[in-house]
């Protein structure tokens, strides 16, 4: 289960909280929440303080909207190690 939830928003700028587990269903789910953020223009900053696990697919939508410029704030040090690992060939 992953709850998201909206910790700051701004004309520009959402900040997003992200809390649970990153994996089946969910990653959908923050996909299309950023997503619709994004198409709006909106700078997007996403909180992973929260993240206790994180799927092959979570990493790969966290990589991918990494490289979008969402930013990721307060990243565990368990979920950095693995988006360093999946980000390498």
């Amino acid at each position: 289960m992953m709850r998201i939830s909206v910790s700051g928003k701004s004309a520009e700028a959402v900040i997003l909280r992200v809390e649970g587990q990153l994996a089946g269903p969910w990653v959908e789910e923050l996909r299309k929440s950023c997503e619709a953020l994004l198409a709006e223009g909106s700078c997007v900053s996403l909180v992973a303080t929260g993240i206790s696990f994180a799927s092959s697919s979570g990493l790969l939508l966290l990589r991918d909207l990494m490289n979008r410029g969402v930013e990721l704030r307060n990243c565990p040090l368990f979920l950095a190690a693995q988006l360093k690992e999946f980000s390498e060939p």
